[in-house]
C-alpha cells in the first residue's frame, strides 16, 4: 500500500520525468553543454534504481511474458558483452552508453509497469491536468511573443506564415509537446478547457507540421464524439 508521503515523491518525479522528456530538445537546444552530460543516460540509470526499489517495497508480480522479454533481454546484453571482450570492437565506455540506448524502451516499460498502478494515475491526473494548462499558456505566450518580436529564429513559410520552432531546434519537438497537452485534455475536459485547446490548435498550425495537421483531424473527430456523448477508445485510436 502506498503511502502519502510515497505518493508525493512518486508525483514529483513524474512531472520531473514529463519536464524533461518534453523540452529536451529546447534545453539542448538554449544550453548546448547539456549534450555533454549524458543526462539521458543518467536518467535512464535512475529509473533502473527507482524500478528495483519500488518492485522490492511492493513486490509486484510480473506476467510470464515479461520474464521471458527480460530474459532474452539480457541474453542479448550477455551475448553482447562477450562478443566486445572476445574481440574488443569497442572501448567499454562506449558499449555502456550502447547497452543504455538499447535499453531505454524496456526501462520505461517497466517503470510504467511497476511504479504506476491504477491509484496512482487517478491521483496524478488531476495534477497532470493543471499541468498541461500552465504549458498551453507558456507556449502560446511564448508564440505571440516571438511573433511581435522575433526572439527565436522561425522556419521556411508554409501556409502562408513563416514555421515557427520556438526554442525547440525543430518545430516536431514543438508539436509533440502541444499533442501531449492535446490527449491529456482528451482524457480529463471541462468547458474553460475550450479555451486551452484552442491555443493549442493554433501552435499546430504555427508548427506547420504534417503529421501535426493529421493528429489534428483525429482529435477533432474524436472531440466531436465526446461532445454527442460517444464513448471513444482514445488509446486505440492513438496508439
Amino acid at each position: 500500500m502506498r503511502t502519502k508521503k510515497h505518493n508525493i515523491v512518486s508525483i514529483t518525479l513524474s512531472f520531473l520525468l514529463f519536464t524533461y522528456f518534453l523540452f529536451a530538445n529546447a534545453l539542448e537546444s538554449l544550453l548546448p553543454v547539456i549534450k555533454q552530460l549524458y543526462l539521458d543516460e543518467m536518467l535512464l540509470i535512475v529509473m533502473v534504481a527507482v524500478i528495483t526499489l519500488t518492485q522490492w517495497r511492493i513486490k509486484k508480480n510480473l506476467h510470464l511474458s515479461e520474464y521471458i522479454i527480460l530474459g532474452c533481454y539480457l541474453l542479448l546484453i550477455g551475448i553482447g558483452l562477450f562478443g566486445n571482450f572476445l574481440y574488443g570492437y569497442q572501448g567499454y565506455k562506449i558499449f555502456m552508453l550502447d547497452i543504455l540506448l538499447l535499453s531505454k524502451f524496456i526501462i520505461s516499460y517497466f517503470y510504467g509497469r511497476i511504479c504506476f498502478s491504477s491509484e496512482y494515475m487517478n491521483e496524478l491526473l488531476p495534477s497532470l491536468y493543471r499541468y498541461v494548462q500552465i504549458l498551453s499558456v507558456g507556449l502560446f505566450s511564448a508564440l505571440i511573443l516571438n511573433i511581435l518580436f522575433s526572439i527565436w529564429p522561425s522556419g521556411k513559410t508554409r501556409l502562408f506564415f513563416p514555421i515557427q520552432n520556438l526554442f525547440f531546434s525543430h518545430s516536431t519537438y514543438l508539436t509533440s509537446v502541444v499533442v501531449f497537452c492535446l490527449l491529456i485534455f482528451l482524457i480529463k475536459r471541462k468547458k474553460i478547457d475550450f479555451i486551452f485547446i484552442s491555443f493549442n490548435l493554433v501552435l499546430i498550425f504555427a508548427a506547420g507540421r504534417n503529421k501535426g495537421f493529421i493528429f489534428l483531424g483525429i482529435f477533432l473527430l474524436v472531440f466531436i464524439l465526446q461532445l454527442f456523448g460517444k464513448k471513444v477508445n482514445i488509446l486505440a485510436l492513438f496508439s
